[in-house]
């Protein structure tokens, strides 16, 4: 994972998938609606669009990716995170040893429930310990609004 100033990249050393989140922007600049530009890049796959950085329950991107390095050590099934327009939805799974599967769905904004709709998603394997951790530590650093 890199982490220059405007985005944070997980990329597992050992598979080509990539997830990028980008530092959130005001796009109504009303100091409440926040986006984060997100990519997806797997094996020919690339895919790119806006998120809503707040969830549809009180949790947001970065609520929910501190949470999982909290329980680093498992939990039981399938924790999951969908953006408040349902552009992005995230679902992490432990394996009850030392890895998180992070699958991360990502839809075309505004119109995901058109005729022309599309998405895309990328399985991402990291350390439950120190990968938690740096994903952690990113977001908490830059998907501060």
């Amino acid at each position: 994972m890199s982490e220059p100033e405007d985005r944070f990249v997980i990329a597992p050393a050992d598979g080509p998938g990539r997830w990028v989140v980008h530092r959130p922007v005001d796009t109504e600049r009303d100091g409440y609606t926040y986006t984060v530009d997100v990519e997806l890049d797997d094996a020919g796959l690339s895919a790119r669009g806006p998120v809503s950085l707040d969830g549809r329950t009180p949790e947001n991107l970065r609520d929910f990716l501190v949470g999982l390095e909290k329980d680093w050590r498992g939990w039981p099934g399938v924790r999951s995170w969908t953006s408040m327009e349902e552009e992005m939805t995230v679902e992490a799974r432990h394996d009850g040893r030392a890895h998180v599967s992070l699958a991360v769905t990502l839809r075309r904004a505004d119109l995901h429930h058109t005729h022309d709709a599309w998405s895309a998603q990328v399985i991402l394997t990291v350390e439950a310990g120190e990968g938690l951790r740096r994903i952690a530590d990113a977001a908490d650093r830059l998907l501060r609004p």
